[in-house]
């Protein structure tokens, strides 16, 4: 069986050869914890980290 992504609204399979993660905070956990993402969202995450970092630093 395949793995899907665990971003919600999110239906597409991991790529079982390159599984990413990513962090988000739990706040019931006040931590952040891993989770599995696609391709997709895993690049989406990280532009997203990029242009915060952009932002700051300005």
């Amino acid at each position: 069986m395949k793995e899907k992504c665990q971003i919600a609204n999110c239906d597409q399979d991991l790529n079982f050869m390159d599984k990413k993660r990513i962090y988000q905070y739990d706040e019931n956990l006040e931590d952040e914890t891993a989770i599995y993402v696609c391709d997709e969202c895993y690049k989406k995450n990280k532009a997203e980290e990029n242009n915060i970092d952009w932002e700051h630093s300005s």
